[in-house]
């Protein structure tokens, strides 16, 4: 619209004029559900949930998942990573233990035998679980890998006795 600012001195100026078409000036709450298994960086759609102007089609709003990590697990995928310390004796005999999951429940982990220092336990079924998909409401149940690093604390010195006893039952290279 062209606005007068003095005599012979017109300027033109945007303004916004009541429409005939039904627009709503009100704010609408979103309700945001996370599926299971979604990842960092999945995108929520509200199809056409933005502010309406007349003669266009409201936009859609999307939503960034931004996921906290736990600082005990690192997410590949479907598959989770986390690491786990064994005492000397532990690598050498075998172990029973249990780890505490992302959800709480526990996971038991054993081995019988000689544990490597870098070794991986893999643990099917224990990663993340398949998305979910609005549609379906439920995903088929299959979920990644839990993977299990093992790391030895070896001790720091031996005592006479111990010395000896491990010179006399570990083999010589």
């Amino acid at each position: 619209m062209n606005v007068q600012l003095a005599p012979g001195f017109v300027i033109q100026q945007q303004q916004e004029v009541p429409s005939d078409e039904r627009c709503e000036q009100r704010q609408r709450q979103l309700e945001v559900r996370v599926l299971r298994g979604m990842a960092d960086g999945d995108v929520l759609t509200f199809s056409r949930a933005s502010e309406q102007r007349p003669g266009m089609i409201p936009g859609d709003v999307k939503l960034k998942l931004k996921v906290i990590s736990d600082p005990r697990f690192k997410r590949v995928g479907q598959a989770l990573h986390t690491s786990m310390h064994l005492t000397l004796r532990q690598a050498l005999l075998g172990f029973n233990s249990t780890l505490s999951h992302l959800d709480g429940h526990v996971v038991a982990l054993s081995r019988h035998g000689v544990s490597q220092p870098g070794e991986v336990l893999k643990v099917e079924g224990e990663g993340m679980p398949e998305r979910e998909r609005e549609d379906e409401g439920e995903a088929n149940g299959a979920a990644g890998a839990l993977h299990v690093k093992i790391f030895v604390d070896f001790p720091h010195e031996l005592d006479e006795p111990t010395r000896e006893w491990a010179s006399r039952a570990l083999p010589a290279p």
